[in-house]
């Protein structure tokens, strides 16, 4: 025979219930480290970073970098992808559609290099990243042509033309595709190609580019100490944005691809604000690596 609950002991064991429940899933998972419940703020995104289980440092490291994006005024495409293990360390807005900008000079250098522009205009293009020598080989390798072709090889379904093919750097792409990319110029499960010129190029990245602009932001500037092969870009305001992009690799044999977008409405803050915002967040991203290596 059984009695109804009344109200007060249907309370005490509803809160048994959860109890129990909150206890279970605190409980020790195998499978390396953990970490404790990220802060009030990061969602379901961010938090995927976390799934492989960072030690304190990383932890920390990763938090201080969620906390600048998350209080950031910008919008922010972030990846990084670990080559030695094949696993992504950190996505954060890395299906969100940004400007390549001189980023797109990458493109430009697989297609130019396989149409026959030497290799040393080439390399000057992209460590100068030179806007000029950019354009001619744009029309002479095949305008916007060149994005759907290299899109399509590498299956950047992400990744399209600018809508008026005489602007380059309104090629759009995501933080994913870029990993692709940039895998694919180190070789990782594709055939050989041209990638050792462009990346080489990107190591040699000079201080200042071709246009004056000062091309030592976000990645060169936060992970300085731990070796580093990137294409910059910049670019304000024919969209009412400011933008800085700063991708490429980190670490021996490239280990890491990094990549970092950021934009803000070109009023709420100079360029300044906005480098020592991109340099705040590739510096924790750093860290991170630096503790996970």
């Amino acid at each position: 025979m059984t009695f109804p609950l009344v109200p007060r002991y249907r309370f005490i064991v509803v809160s048994l219930v959860l109890v129990m429940a909150l206890l279970l899933s605190s409980s020790d998972v195998p499978g390396g480290p953990q970490v404790e419940v990220p802060p009030h703020g990061l969602g379901a995104e961010e938090v995927s970073g976390l799934e492989g289980g960072f030690n304190a440092e990383a932890t920390e490291a990763y938090r201080d970098f969620a906390r600048v994006v998350n209080d950031s005024v910008g919008d922010w495409g972030v990846a990084v992808y670990d080559r030695r293990d094949s696993e992504a360390v950190v996505k954060r807005g890395h299906d969100r559609s940004f400007r390549m900008q001189s980023v797109v000079k990458i493109l430009i250098a697989l297609e130019a290099l396989s149409v026959g522009v030497s290799e040393s205009d080439v390399s000057e293009m992209l460590s100068t990243s030179h806007d000029h020598e950019a354009s001619r080989m744009w029309y002479e390798a095949g305008s916007d042509e060149i994005v759907r072709r290299w899109a399509d090889s590498l299956e950047l379904h992400d990744t399209r033309p600018p809508d008026d093919p005489m602007w380059w750097g309104h090629t759009e792409t995501t933080a994913s595709d870029l990993v692709t990319l940039l895998r694919f110029l180190v070789g990782d499960g594709f055939d050989d190609h041209h990638g050792e010129v462009i990346v080489r190029a990107m190591r040699d990245t000079t201080r200042t580019g071709e246009d004056g602009f000062d091309q030592y932001f976000g990645v060169p500037v936060g992970m300085a100490d731990l070796g580093w092969a990137v294409k910059q870009g910049w670019a304000c305001c024919s969209d009412s944005y400011r933008a800085l992009n700063s991708v490429g690799f980190v670490g021996p044999d490239h280990r890491f691809v990094v990549v970092i977008q950021a934009r803000w409405p070109e009023e709420s803050l100079d360029w300044d604000e906005g480098r020592a915002e991109i340099d705040s967040v590739a510096t924790h991203l750093g860290r991170l690596l630096e503790a996970i290596a």
